[in-house]
């Protein structure tokens, strides 16, 4: 683990340092300028025809639910104007939040709902979100390799047919992507980024080492489940956990300097 990490850290500075923070940034925003071309230029495609069977039935559920007044009202599925079963539609299966989002904005700027209304505003929503989802890969590929990189990344990604056509059409694809690519994002930070009580700090400019206090919470997973062979001995591991306590003993199992397990966790 020590080996990988300072290999990817090395790297990493390696490759932030060889391009300079301001063109990195300006060839990040052209990139991100090129996408958002591609995204909204023809985005009232279909002349209102609602060619795509999926954003026609999310734009008539859109058109028929209505917003709530409390948390109370929403919550109580079975009055709620924010429920497509109250509304004439029993079968619904494309998740609420896109629908939420659009219904809200297109009150807020109509007053009122309607094919048109939820299509206007629910497909450059769509458009927005994969944009996001643009600046998440650009991110991810930073914190992993440097700013190179993360601008062939967001290149490849901005240019790429499938995400630019999901991105004229008022459906939950892009949303989606966006959410499992945030979580991509935080998965990345805590493997490059760790918590400091997993590694210890050391100077600015030098690559962090395991702390060795980890290393005893792992030993003490590890010899819980003790091999038939070591069994056989009479004196136990002080850090084997009681047999046929399971593995949630390990919050009991004192460490060899007398600190507890738990203390030795990420909060």
């Amino acid at each position: 683990m020590q080996c990988y990490h300072s290999a990817m850290t090395s790297s990493s500075n390696h490759q932030r340092s060889s391009l300079p923070t301001w063109l990195y940034w300006f060839s990040l925003f052209v990139i991100l300028g090129v996408a958002t071309y591609f995204r909204f230029i023809g985005i009232n495609w279909g002349e209102e025809q609602y060619l795509h069977p999926d954003e026609r039935f999310l734009v008539w559920v859109g058109s028929d639910i209505a917003p709530v007044k409390s948390l109370t009202e929403y919550f109580n599925t079975a009055t709620s104007s924010l429920n497509p079963h109250n509304r004439g539609h029993g079968f619904f299966v494309y998740g609420t939040l896109p629908m939420f989002l659009a219904r809200y904005l297109v009150e807020s700027i109509y007053g009122h709902s309607g094919f048109r209304e939820m299509l206007t505003v629910g497909r450059p929503l769509s458009a927005i979100f994969d944009l996001l989802t643009l600046c998440l890969v650009a991110a991810t590929a930073k914190q992993l390799f440097g700013r190179g990189v993360s601008l062939l990344a967001a290149a490849f990604y901005g240019l790429a047919v499938l995400p630019i056509q999901l991105s004229h059409f008022f459906k939950e694809d892009t949303f989606l992507n966006f959410f499992i690519f945030l979580g991509v994002y935080f998965a990345v930070r805590i493997v490059v980024l760790p918590h400091p009580k997993l590694f210890s700090q050391g100077e600015p400019g030098e690559n962090r080492t395991p702390n060795p206090s980890s290393n005893r919470v792992v030993e003490s997973i590890i010899l819980s489940d003790a091999s038939p062979e070591s069994k056989k001995d009479d004196a136990p591991s002080p850090n084997a956990l009681p047999e046929g306590k399971g593995a949630s003993a390990l919050w009991l199992t004192p460490s060899a300097k007398g600190e507890r397990a738990e203390d030795l966790i990420p909060e």
